[in-house]
């Protein structure tokens, strides 16, 4: 069993504003910009949560990015 947990930093704010909220598709979204942008050929799993290829992917590029 893999776990996978996401530390996102974010600016709090005290006004009324509505925040958006990181979904699945969201943070795919951000995860895959930013991995094209780093010119990383990958392919988006069907389940990001349990392909083990993505997952070992996004550990090799963001928990050791000195490895890239």
């Amino acid at each position: 069993m893999i776990r996978f947990s996401i530390l996102w930093k974010a600016e709090v704010r005290c006004d009324d504003s509505k925040p958006d909220n990181l979904s699945l598709d969201r943070i795919m979204t951000i995860f895959s910009a930013d991995l094209r942008q780093r010119h990383i050929d990958f392919q988006i799993p069907s389940d990001p949560l349990t392909d083990t290829t993505w997952i070992l992917l996004l550990q090799r590029i963001y928990a050791h990015p000195s490895a890239t």
